[in-house]
């Protein structure tokens, strides 16, 4: 089967007027997850999630220096950074539904459940191979002259062209919708090979790290097809307009037309 072939814009101000939709939505879309928790845990744990990989981004960033904060420290710096995104959260959702003000207290047991748990999950990162690697470039992939996708990975081994996509949520939960978020990211991205999907199962009462990596090879037509579409038909309703700006500064791309082939 042949690649599937992605080319760099040489022009990109032809494409301004042009609209982009985040990645992660699109893979939400094209997975269709079931939601099983409730609006106040999904809060939380979307709060979980976006602390984390801000801490681990950082954590990286300062390996990358030549140092390496405690995990007591980075512990600390993760719950401020959960709090503050799940109080936010929380607020908008009980103005929006007009529910207790009260409901937007975290209270003494959640923050203990986030805290013990963000605090073993940062030292399972430790024995993953995404530790310690770079975060890789903002790029914009274009699916035709009016609509693209903006895509970047959490982290990327150069050397072994491998990007890492890391989930804070089990592979039951995370992988339906991880798998296309990196199948936009082999699109993004065609320096890398492949792409693999971290994600934490709980042992006992530790963290384990697990890989499921994605080969290029499963980015077939069809594939390409079902996100393009997808793409088209959000970025229609919701795509932001791709500025003078993120065209003269961010990585374009392009695939190149397929034939119409059936979904």
């Amino acid at each position: 089967m042949a690649r599937i072939q992605i080319r760099e814009v040489s022009h990109p101000e032809r494409y301004l007027g042009a609209r982009a939709v985040e990645a992660h939505h699109v893979a939400n879309a094209l997975s269709k997850l079931p939601r099983v928790y409730s609006p106040r845990e999904q809060i939380l744990n979307t709060a979980f999630g976006m602390a984390f990989d801000h801490i681990i981004s950082e954590w990286n960033r300062e390996i990358l220096k030549g140092k390496n904060p405690s995990v007591e420290y980075l512990s600390s710096l993760f719950m401020g950074a959960f709090i503050d995104s799940a109080k936010e959260g929380l607020i908008q959702y009980v103005l929006r539904h007009k529910r207790d003000p009260r409901e937007t207290v975290i209270t003494q047991e959640e923050y203990e459940t986030y805290f013990h748990k963000g605090k073993k999950m940062l030292k399972a990162f430790q024995q993953t191979p995404a530790f310690g690697k770079p975060r890789p470039d903002v790029r914009v992939v274009l699916v035709n002259e009016k609509y693209g996708f903006v895509a970047r990975g959490d982290f990327i081994d150069p050397e072994r062209k491998v990007l890492y996509e890391v989930k804070t949520t089990t592979h039951h939960h995370s992988y339906p919708r991880a798998y296309w978020q990196v199948l936009m990211y082999l699109l993004a991205y065609p320096e890398v090979e492949s792409a693999a999907i971290v994600y934490f199962e709980s042992v006992g009462d530790t963290y384990r790290p697990q890989l499921r990596v994605i080969t290029r090879d499963e980015l077939d037509e069809y594939a390409v097809e079902k996100i393009r579409k997808k793409v088209v038909e959000l970025a229609e309703k919701r795509g932001k307009f791709i500025s003078p700006s993120t065209l003269a500064s961010w990585k374009i791309l392009e695939i190149p037309s397929l034939p119409d082939i059936p979904t």
